[in-house]
């Protein structure tokens, strides 16, 4: 499982279980725009986890090697 954490200074009203796209680049030489969907599993004084959706096998940049 690969995920997101992410801070919000306003309330989003975002609730643990919804899912939500995501757009970010990437920390790499080449800059990768994506966009990805995830599912919030936790949020708290507007940080919010979240896990990668329907991720393929070529998305390994996302996770740690």
């Amino acid at each position: 499982m690969t995920g997101i954490r992410f801070h919000f200074p306003t309330n989003l009203g975002i609730s643990v279980g919804d899912r939500l796209e995501v757009k970010f680049i990437l920390d790499e030489p080449q800059k990768t725009n994506t966009h990805k969907e995830i599912r919030i599993l936790n949020s708290a004084n507007g940080t919010y986890g979240g896990e990668f959706l329907n991720l393929a096998n070529e998305e390994k940049r996302l996770g740690y090697n």
